[in-house]
């Protein structure tokens, strides 16, 4: 601190420091004004309420107004103000003219505001040359499109790396210029974007090689069939490739800072959105993408960081399009659940249907229905598989007319269908569906100008899914089913307990005369048969007893109902026939001269199997 004071001619000569002078400067000017030993000293502040001066008047005669002293002292302060706002000014000024980097302020739209006479070190002209002027004048036209990107991240907040980009100069030859700037459209004194130019010529070897390789890893890019996209760490765009954008149908002429990760907006299968940019388990996710002109595209989007050893720098997403792959697996999986002859519903997809309904929380209850189209055989054996399959899908449309949205209906195979009531009151009302299905199916069927008459079986069944066993519910509906073919067909049964115990008899019948074919338990019983005339044996007729572990003779009463109709008719009438022959033979030796003969019975399955005739002979 200099202290002096001012002579008679207003030159200012050094001295001590007085005690209110010293006692101002020690409290660091808290005071505005301090008084002692008739010496009164007035703080002078800068701008920024620093200490800088002092006003002191001392050795007056009389009173010293304050009030006036104070006035005189914002004079002073008001005046080296002034001074050092002008002296900042010159500063500043010749610091930018003794740059040989150029700062200039841009509005957005690229004209030129101002620029620092380090132009001239650059390209060869003056300020008064370029302001006004748009810097798209003096761009090479390669360079606009990284110019704008640049400028848009910049007006976005966003960092921006170095860009080297070409101006021209007066002899109309390009120089390399790296820019780099900063956003300060908001100050009142700039209201532009200023950038600092930097004569980059002499990394102009280095700039080359980086430019291969930017414009290789480019090519490499752009022709990629996958889409890919860049973002920086805050998840802002800077690269997107060809592809991506066709995909997600994004403007051409938009350059990557001015697009939004928003505008990459995809669902899971499973209609979920997906933020590409999200969290992941390091798999691949199938996503769906639907493009502007409406259709569904099917896209698998893997996600990189990118990264350093201390940070990570930012992201690149890749977009695989396995539309056909996927729309590939949908029909398989579609053929896998679905009849192809009609198109309904498979034997697996109703399984798979009877297990989600078995899980479901709420108790509703569910019908099935088993249909069998009667005589349906013949119409295949008498007109040919292709006349039977338009019948059979003629029968799927009928029925689904019949049936309600949320019910399914499923091809068993051959001419047999299922049909799931989903949520019905009770068994009549199933009952009443069925009776629908019945008399549509039995409605005339034409087919290449013939007429055919084909009526329907139906079983019904009903269960709870609060205890619900699928395999038992077919079941139940199957013993209905052969119930109406056993009353005469073109009918409906409903299940009933009496129907299971039924079931539960004829199999232990069929495994009763099974084992006792296995361990020849079979026994004949041969009843004369007596002429009348003579009184006299002219033959036996052949009768079949079974001999259980217990060896009691049980009659055909005991195993013959469970078992008509089944193969093991054809099993019992060759065994009851071998035993019959052997029978005969005895007879023979015993009465050679009038041996009697012996009947023997056989089912109409064993008359009609392919080797019957063979095996008689």
């Amino acid at each position: 601190v200099v202290a002096a004071n001012s002579n008679a001619r207003g030159a200012f000569l050094p001295r001590p420091m007085l005690p209110a002078e010293t006692e101002l400067w020690s409290n660091d000017g808290e005071q505005a004004v301090t008084e002692m030993d008739g010496a009164l000293t007035t703080a002078i502040r800068d701008r920024c309420g620093r200490l800088v001066a002092a006003l002191t008047i001392w050795g007056h005669a009389g009173p010293v107004d304050t009030a006036a002293t104070a006035a005189l002292a914002r004079l002073v302060q008001a005046q080296l103000s002034d001074d050092a706002d002008a002296v900042a000014a010159d500063f500043h000024a010749e610091v930018l003219r003794g740059q040989r980097d150029a700062v200039l302020v841009l509005s957005p739209d690229l004209e030129i505001r101002w620029i620092s006479e380090g132009v001239g070190s650059l390209i060869g002209r003056t300020p008064a040359e370029v302001i006004g002027r748009s810097a798209a004048d003096y761009l090479h036209p390669d360079d606009v499109g990284a110019t704008l990107d640049a400028i848009t991240r910049i007006s976005q907040g966003l960092e921006m790396y170095r860009v080297i980009v070409r101006l021209s100069n007066t002899s109309g030859e390009y120089t390399p210029v790296e820019v780099t700037g900063t956003d300060m459209s908001d100050h009142p004194s700039v209201g532009g974007l200023v950038l600092s130019l930097r004569d980059a010529q002499h990394e102009r070897e280095l700039g080359l090689v980086i430019d291969r390789e930017r414009r290789t890893s480019a090519s490499i890019v752009g022709g990629l069939r996958d889409g890919v996209l860049a973002t920086d760490e805050f998840g802002a765009v800077t690269a997107i490739n060809e592809t991506a954008r066709a995909m997600f149908g994004i403007d051409p002429t938009l350059t990557p800072a001015q697009l939004q990760v928003e505008q990459f907006a995809l669902v899971t299968l499973d209609g979920r959105p997906h933020d590409i940019l999200g969290p992941n388990d390091g798999q691949d996710t199938t996503c769906c993408l639907v493009s502007p002109s409406g259709d569904v595209f099917y896209l698998s989007v893997a996600r990189q960081l990118i990264a350093d050893e201390a940070s990570t720098l930012g992201t690149v997403v890749i977009f695989t399009d396995v539309t056909s792959e996927h729309r590939a697996a949908e029909k398989l999986r579609d053929q896998a659940l679905h009849d192809q002859l009609t198109g309904l519903a498979n034997r697996r997809q109703l399984e798979q249907c009877l297990e989600e309904l078995a899980s479901r929380a709420t108790d509703v209850n569910i019908a099935a229905l088993l249909l069998d189209l009667d005589a349906f055989k013949s119409v295949n054996d008498t007109h040919g598989h292709r006349a039977g399959d338009r019948l059979v899908r003629l029968a799927a449309k009928r029925l689904s007319r019949e049936l309600r949205d949320g019910d399914l209906l499923v091809r068993q195979g051959g001419d047999e269908f299922v049909v799931l009531l989903i949520d019905v009151q009770d068994i009549d009302e199933a009952a009443r569906v069925a009776e629908r299905c019945r008399r549509a199916l039995a409605e005339p069927y034409d087919l290449s100008g013939q007429r055919f008459h084909i009526t329907s079986s139906i079983g019904v069944a009903i269960a709870s899914t609060a205890d619900l066993d699928g395999d038992q519910l077919l079941q139940h509906a199957d013993l209905a089913l052969y119930a109406a073919k056993d009353n005469g067909r073109n009918r409906i049964e409903t299940f009933s307990e009496a129907l299971e115990t039924a079931a539960v008899n004829d199999e232990f019948h069929r495994r009763l005369l099974r084992d006792a074919l296995d361990d020849d338990r079979l026994v004949m019983h041969f009843q004369p048969l007596v002429d009348t005339a003579t009184e006299m044996t002219v033959g036996y007729e052949a009768l079949a007893r079974v001999r259980d572990l217990d060896g009691e003779i049980l009659s055909p009463a005991a195993f013959l109902s469970g078992i008509e109709g089944t193969s093991l008719m054809w099993d019992l009438d060759r065994a009851a026939f071998a035993l019959s022959c052997q029978a005969a033979a005895l007879f023979a030796r015993v009465t050679p001269d009038s041996p009697p003969y012996v009947a023997c019975n056989f089912s109409p399955v064993s008359v009609n199997h392919p080797d019957f005739l063979d095996f008689l002979d």
